[in-house]
């Protein structure tokens, strides 16, 4: 699947997949970022939006609000088509190392099975503008593929998160996933 320009094939399965299978799965992942209500949540790497969606559920009622950040051009556009519902979305279309995003601004910020397609040249800029995105008391909450044909290992995601002065303060392993929960270092 490209990450960029996914084709309509690649779209209609993803969301399939979704709805069916993924949907637990996306679930248990927004239930472990503890969402109250009045949260500024950062959705990187949103594609068509599905935890997106189930965010701005569960800020919708308190003021909280859900930013989706994609790369693909067409995954914001997919998003935008299946969440135009939500008023609490916003969508910021391209690169996170160069876009205009205040310093600070997030109080968590969601990366689901994303950095591991992320060009390994790159992640440490990616991982660096999430850092800043992040407020000072904010949390970081990855998920990643942990099988070994396609997934970064679990150590290295704690290395590029420490390189910008995050600390795991929480996480679960499995054969199928390694979740992670990095807030900035005191």
């Amino acid at each position: 699947m490209s990450i960029v320009d996914p084709g309509r094939l690649e779209v209609a399965m993803f969301i399939a997949m979704a709805r069916t299978v993924g949907h637990r799965e996306y679930r248990k992942f927004v239930d472990s970022m503890g969402l109250w209500g009045g949260e500024s949540v950062m959705d990187f790497g949103s594609g068509p939006g599905v935890i997106a969606g189930m965010i701005a559920e569960r800020l919708a009622q308190d003021g909280g609000r859900v930013t989706c950040v994609d790369i693909s051009k067409t995954w914001i556009e997919v998003a935008k088509r299946r969440l135009g519902k939500y008023s609490n979305i916003v969508y910021m279309l391209g690169d996170i190392r160069t876009m205009p995003i205040p310093k600070e601004t997030f109080d968590v910020i969601g990366v689901h099975y994303v950095l591991h397609d992320v060009d390994a040249e790159i992640r440490p800029g990616v991982v660096a503008a999430l850092a800043r995105a992040l407020k000072p008391d904010g949390r970081v909450l990855i998920d990643e593929p942990a099988r070994s044909n396609h997934s970064m290992p679990q150590e290295e995601v704690r290395r590029l998160l420490g390189e910008v002065g995050l600390i795991e303060v929480h996480s679960k392993k499995t054969w199928l996933f390694y979740l992670g929960e990095f807030r900035k270092k005191d």
